[in-house]
């Protein structure tokens, strides 16, 4: 699932937060919605990632994280991920992908 929060300043970020399950069940519906998502957010906007209510995250679910990032970098623009849960932390160091992602301990 996933909600955005348009800022109220200027040159403030927008925040787009995912909750739920991210998992190959649900994976299919969600990251066409996400990129649409994305896409509607105004070239040359940072964005801030808030993963922190994920409950869950499979192999799908890091390969969505990712895609979200590449897709926002190719646009030119900033994203950054600010809070994440400890399924996700856990899902993307399996790969070794939490310093890449930004992921920080909690």
């Amino acid at each position: 699932m996933l909600s955005v929060e348009t800022p109220k300043e200027k040159g403030a970020p927008t925040r787009l937060r995912i909750y739920g399950e991210l998992v190959i069940q649900g994976i299919a519906e969600m990251r066409p919605e996400l990129l649409r998502t994305l896409d509607a957010i105004p070239k040359g906007t940072s964005i801030e990632v808030d993963l922190s209510e994920v409950e869950s995250v499979d192999t799908t679910g890091v390969q969505l994280i990712v895609a979200m990032l590449r897709h926002v970098h190719s646009r030119g623009d900033m994203i950054e991920i600010t809070h994440h849960s400890p399924s996700t932390f856990n899902a993307t160091e399996v790969f070794g992908l939490q310093d890449v992602i930004g992921l920080g301990r909690i």
